[in-house]
């Protein structure tokens, strides 16, 4: 049973023939700019919903940061009580959330 795009491809992205692929369009500076005219009456609409997909690629990215700065932060406050105390033979180790972690060298 043929799919979507018939012979069964997957639309117009799917499997072709070799006519197919040879009548390709060619993508060049003057296709690009006929595609960016039709954009002119809507230059304040992209722009803002350009602006907008932006500040959510930035935001996606905040908590990744933050995690990650937190992190060496608290690994790099952890080492200085250490150095602090003489070592660490009688400190329990902690994540950088503060939880204790179980000793596993005694199994």
């Amino acid at each position: 049973m043929p799919g979507p795009g018939g012979r069964g491809g997957f639309g117009p992205r799917g499997f072709l023939t070799d006519e197919e692929k040879a009548n390709l369009p060619k993508v060049d500076g003057k296709l690009i700019k006929r595609i960016l005219s039709y954009l002119k009456p809507y230059r304040l609409q992209f722009s803002f919903v350009f602006i907008a997909i932006l500040l959510s690629a930035v935001v996606g990215l905040l908590p990744s940061i933050i995690n990650g700065v937190y992190k060496e932060l608290y690994e790099t406050q952890f080492r200085q009580v250490l150095d602090m105390e003489g070592g660490q033979d009688d400190v329990k180790k902690t994540d950088y959330w503060g939880i204790v972690e179980e000793d596993t060298i005694g199994f």
